[in-house]
């Protein structure tokens, strides 16, 4: 973009912001109380045109309390990645199974979709953009399922990274063991 410095809060930021607000039970009005600011600065900070501009720190604060990774995913998408959030700490066989079930399900969700999608012979334009969430969304999970199965499956690896320690800590060390 070549004028990118005018561009101070872009507008797919405010869109994701606002997106999260109205996941909120208490839509704006819970927003303003978890920033602890007027439901009117809510508003203002998401403007087009404003001369506010809703800080990150703030829409953390919203990203936690909607409970979804929606801003750091459109980060991430913007980026050309993918967020891939990490697994429980525990993992068990069960874990493994439901995260593949899951997996499953999306690939046939994506296969649904592109039937219908071709039927007519043409993807247009918003349906290009529903297959791409679905196929992003496919690769999160194909990565989570991963995760969880090298988490459960794989002895933990040995690091071979140089000793930062002191001559003398070392010694210890090794004197006491």
């Amino acid at each position: 973009m070549k004028n990118w410095q005018i561009e101070k809060q872009p507008v797919w930021y405010s869109r994701v912001v606002k997106k999260m607000i109205t996941q909120l039970n208490g839509g704006y009005k819970e927003a303003s109380e978890w920033l602890g600011i007027t439901e009117n600065s809510v508003y203002n900070r998401l403007r087009p045109e404003g001369d506010q501009l809703f800080p990150v720190g703030f829409a953390e604060v919203i990203q936690n309390a909607c409970g979804e990774p929606l801003l750091v995913e459109e980060m991430a998408r913007r980026a050309g990645g993918v967020f891939v959030p990490s697994p429980a700490v525990e993992v068990d066989r069960e874990d493994i199974t439901t995260k593949f079930n899951e997996l499953v399900g999306k690939m046939g969700e994506l296969a649904q979709r592109w039937n219908e999608f071709t039927a007519d012979g043409v993807i247009d334009q918003q349906e290009r953009e529903e297959l791409n969430y679905i196929g992003e969304r496919l690769q999160v999970l194909t990565l989570e399922y991963l995760s969880l199965s090298y988490r459960y499956f794989c002895p933990p690896e040995k690091v071979d990274a140089p000793d930062s320690r002191s001559e003398a800590s070392a010694r210890q060390k090794h004197c006491v063991e």
